[in-house]
């Protein structure tokens, strides 16, 4: 198979996105222990409202579901890494839905910026999955395959124990979100190169289109175009 041509990106960074019942102790823990910065309310739909939280170039999405969130297991994405400076060892801590926050020196697993663990039940296959299906570098440091994503990592580890295909909806991290410029090519371009198809491409006002496709796991990956970064979206036909 031919590698992908490099996947055009329209910010250097990943976004990943949260769902939670319990919004305020979410939010205190956030600006708090992990430093992210909140510039955004948003209204998704009504009972959904997002919390776009600044953590250098990369977002954290805080959803908010005022109805109660199907118990659905959790898929591959784990644990969120934050390089700080001046941090001398690794710190782990858990917000108050149970999801992992590692704070860690510069450099740790190649980690400059941030980086986001996904656990995979075949770390070569998930490799030629990014590399030449989505089009991302992928290198490995200290014994640590990484997808490359601007100045940010997803860290590849193997386990086999993992749920595949969880649902969208649940409790915890849910997806990761690459920004792109043009989502409805790019959509139609993966799913012609076998990438499996996850929720076709939708518009968010004049904000954003938005399209979902999932990984050899079924984990699930947002493509995004926002206004924003890219300028006017276009129509819809």
């Amino acid at each position: 198979m031919s590698l992908a041509p490099p996947l055009q990106l329209s910010k250097p960074a990943f976004d990943i996105a949260l769902f939670t019942n319990r919004i305020a102790p979410m939010l205190a823990f956030w600006r708090d222990v992990a430093g992210a910065r909140l510039e955004e309310t948003q209204q998704i739909r009504e009972g959904y409202t997002q919390y776009r939280h600044r953590l250098e170039h990369t977002f954290v999405k805080l959803g908010h579901m005022e109805a109660q969130l199907p118990e659905n297991p959790a898929g591959g994405l784990r644990e969120l890494v934050i390089s700080k400076p001046g941090c001398g060892q690794i710190a782990f801590h858990t917000d108050p839905d149970g999801n992992r926050l590692l704070i860690v020196p510069p450099g740790t697993y190649g980690v400059d910026s941030i980086g986001l663990w996904l656990h995979v039940t075949n770390a070569l296959a998930s490799e030629r999955f990014f590399r030449d299906l989505i089009g991302l570098p992928v290198e490995h440091v200290d014994g640590v395959a990484s997808i490359r994503i601007g100045a940010n990592r997803l860290l590849l580890r193997e386990d086999r124990a993992i749920s595949r295909d969880a649902p969208l909806q649940g409790p915890g991290l849910r997806f990761v979100t690459l920004p792109v410029f043009d989502v409805r090519n790019l959509y139609t371009t993966l799913l012609s190169r076998g990438v499996r198809e996850g929720i076709p491409p939708k518009r968010l006002g004049d904000t954003a289109r938005y399209a979902f496709v999932r990984d050899m796991d079924g984990n699930w990956l947002e493509l995004s175009q926002r206004a924003s970064l890219t300028g006017p979206i276009g129509d819809d036909d």
